[in-house]
């Protein structure tokens, strides 16, 4: 069987409403692929999102499995009513659906509002990489502040929807564990994951672009790596991404 990586590990589809992403997050993978595959000129045209027609006139019926949305943009106040269409589509479907989101307090109400009928068949994974508002502004600059995202959370464990979350990638591990304190009572599982092709992904043109990428690559050895892990073994909510479990697979062949 093959092994599972990255979305495989979370969905058996993903679906996307749009081409870029107005958040700007300076590791985004979806960007980095359109750059080099050259769908986009630029990295600020990511920043201009083009909606995709054809997944607005998609007609939806069940599909096996769990459907990952949205998977290489977020969901904004600027796109919500659009996303939360495509939402109702699939999930009158009868579809399963995870929703992965650094979440705007508007955003989730809206969508628990507009997607009461169906919560059953609906996951909410939400994206916290650290709790620091620095790190968070550096690395996702237009995404919410810590504390929108633990209100959102908040909201929708209140409006009785499943949440989960994803450390991925750990933009703190110094502090990872403070961070997993503030989110283990809203969580059903917690993913923990790097950050993966920092100098493929991260377009470095500044010193502080320089020192951040070094500061990530310093705490992402896999001997610091393994020091998280071993912290955190036995937690029945902690799940590990792919690029953990291949520093646990090294380390363990290394032992023997």
């Amino acid at each position: 069987m093959r092994r599972k990586t990255g979305w495989t590990e979370w969905a058996d589809r993903r679906v996307s409403l749009y081409t870029g992403c107005t958040h700007g997050c300076r590791y985004c993978f979806a960007r980095a692929d359109a750059l080099r595959f050259k769908r986009i000129e630029d990295a600020t045209e990511w920043e201009r999102p083009k909606i995709r027609e054809r997944e607005v006139a998609r007609k939806w019926t069940r599909i096996r499995g769990v459907i990952g949305f949205p998977g290489t943009h977020d969901i904004t106040p600027e796109n919500v009513t659009r996303c939360g269409a495509l939402l109702e589509g699939m999930l009158a479907a009868g579809n399963k659906v995870l929703i992965v989101t650094k979440p705007h307090v508007a955003c989730v109400e809206h969508l628990c509002q507009r997607l009461r009928m169906y919560r059953e068949q609906i996951e909410f994974r939400m994206m916290i990489g650290a709790e620091d508002d620095a790190l968070l502004g550096y690395w996702e600059p237009r995404a919410p502040r810590f504390d929108e995202r633990m209100e959102a959370a908040c909201l929708a464990c209140a409006s009785e929807y499943r949440v989960s979350f994803s450390v991925e990638p750990m933009l703190d591990p110094s502090n990872i564990r403070r961070l997993l304190g503030e989110l283990r009572p809203f969580a059903q599982s917690i993913w923990i994951g790097k950050m993966n092709e920092v100098r493929r992904r991260v377009i470095i043109e500044t010193e502080a672009d320089r020192l951040q990428v070094e500061r990530i690559e310093r705490w992402q050895r896999d001997e610091r790596i393994m020091d998280i892990v071993r912290a955190l073994a036995g937690d029945p909510i902690i799940r590990w991404k792919d690029s953990i479990r291949g520093v646990i697979t090294r380390s363990s062949e290394l032992a023997l």
